[in-house]
């Protein structure tokens, strides 16, 4: 019999499709030192309760805090998971 791998969120993801600028403001757990860099841009593709998707042409780490300018709309979050695409990558947002 095949394993089905359960999806562990606990609020379902709606699309969604807003240009964001944001920025690495530290880590999560403060053992790892992320320099702060100039505001990046990315696309939130999809949004829940509890998180949303960022797809971005930046590298990001799980456990990088993620701040969104202030007309984003988007809480503060901290990189769950990243997905590699080549040029960009799709990383999975939790909100702190």
């Amino acid at each position: 019999m095949k394993d089905i791998k359960k999806d562990k969120r606990q609020h379902e993801r709606e699309p969604f499709d807003r240009v964001v600028t944001f920025s690495v403001i530290g880590s999560f757990d403060g053992l790892r030192e992320f320099w702060p860099e100039p505001d990046r841009i990315g696309t939130i593709v999809d949004i829940s309760d509890n998180g949303a998707g960022l797809l971005t042409d930046t590298l990001l780490e799980p456990g990088m805090l993620i701040r969104f300018n202030k007309n984003s709309g988007v809480k503060p979050c901290v990189v769950m998971w990243v997905l590699d695409f080549g040029s960009r990558y799709k990383a999975g947002l939790k909100y702190i």
